[in-house]
């Protein structure tokens, strides 16, 4: 699955939700697994510090991510726009496609 689209982004976050495993863990902890799935080189390379201090790599790039401002997991449309705009995804205005910023 191509992860770098704000739709994919989206479906992984909704399917996170839904498990009860990640329901009873700590927003650093949700956010983590998350971010762990985003990661685009295996097990390699991440790295998840509290508070809320996340390395990783993302479309090309390897991103430092300080996650102490993200809305609660749990708030879909805030923690989504937080998001998208930390990896610089961003979702068209003008239909339900969606494209990442080059």
């Amino acid at each position: 699955m191509n992860t770098h689209t704000a739709e994919s982004i989206e479906q992984i976050y909704n399917f996170l939700k839904e498990d009860q495993f990640i329901y009873s863990k700590q927003q650093f902890d949700k956010i983590e697994r998350l971010l762990q799935e985003l990661h685009t080189q295996g097990k390699d390379g991440f790295l998840a510090e509290k508070p809320y201090k996340y390395k990783f790599h993302f479309n090309g790039s390897h991103i430092g991510l300080n996650a102490g401002d993200a809305p609660r997991f749990a708030k879909n449309e805030e923690f989504l726009g937080w998001l998208f705009k930390k990896l610089k995804v961003h979702k068209t205005i003008h239909s339900n496609h969606f494209y990442n910023e080059v």
